[in-house]
């Protein structure tokens, strides 16, 4: 574990801002999940929506900004508990806020549901925070019911157009300081689809690949980094 600017985080995560997060269809969500933060009277929230659809960064910003203003917060990701197992969820209850990305994959390992229920008891009693992203919330509801009685529910609608798809893609690059061009990112949707999630792994593997090659990301870059047919201009090698 690291805890580093009153941040603790297992998986660390790019510590994403709400400026860098396309609002679209969800500013009542982003208004609703501020609310629940400031009156804190639930003490637990469930963020649900689709995959891609900004549950992670939503929850990364909130984190940042708690910390930013003092509060001591964690990030765990489901990949973490599987990991380490239970014990990840030890010492976290004296943690102001706590966010557990993606808790429907742990609800399936009795190991980690009761882990995660005698951590929710703990939190709850010391007046702590806990946010939880999910996709499938009923799946959750039905195995935490017990642990969380009362709690909040913000629905993130997924990003809807093509031009919405492409200012997060390049908004993501600008948050890995990398330098991707409008150009690189059409294509980038061209040939990986509209599936934000899977755009953005493309992108670490490219900036991963930048970075190790010391090489800018172009498109004939791109194209030999992923395979891609090379059917560019010169106007297009330039970009």
């Amino acid at each position: 574990m690291q805890l580093s600017q009153r941040v603790l985080a297992l998986t660390a995560p790019v510590w994403m801002t709400h400026a860098q997060f396309v609002v679209a269809d969800n500013e009542q969500a982003l208004v609703q999940l501020k609310q629940w933060q400031q009156q804190a009277s639930q003490n637990v929230c469930f963020m649900t929506g689709p995959l891609g659809s900004g549950r992670s960064h939503l929850a990364q910003a909130l984190l940042r900004e708690a910390s930013l203003a003092g509060d001591t917060v964690a990030y765990v990701a489901a990949k973490d508990v599987f990991m380490f197992g239970g014990d990840v969820f030890q010492g976290l209850d004296q943690v102001r806020f706590v966010c557990i990305d993606d808790v429907d994959l742990l609800i399936d390992n009795p190991e980690s549901v009761s882990a995660l229920i005698e951590f929710l008891a703990h939190h709850r009693d010391v007046g702590g925070l806990c946010l939880m992203t999910c996709v499938e919330l009923a799946a959750v509801l039905n195995v935490l019911s017990l642990a969380v009685i009362n709690h909040s529910t913000v629905v993130i609608q997924p990003l809807q157009s093509v031009e919405q798809r492409r200012e997060a893609l390049l908004l993501r690059a600008k948050a890995m300081d990398v330098s991707l061009s409008n150009l690189v990112a059409s294509e980038m949707m061209l040939h990986f689809g509209h599936d934000i999630s899977e755009l953005m792994h493309v992108l670490s593997y490219l900036a991963h690949a930048s970075l190790t090659l010391k090489r800018a990301i172009t498109l004939p870059f791109m194209r030999q980094v992923l395979m891609l047919p090379s059917h560019g201009t010169k106007k297009e090698r330039k970009n």
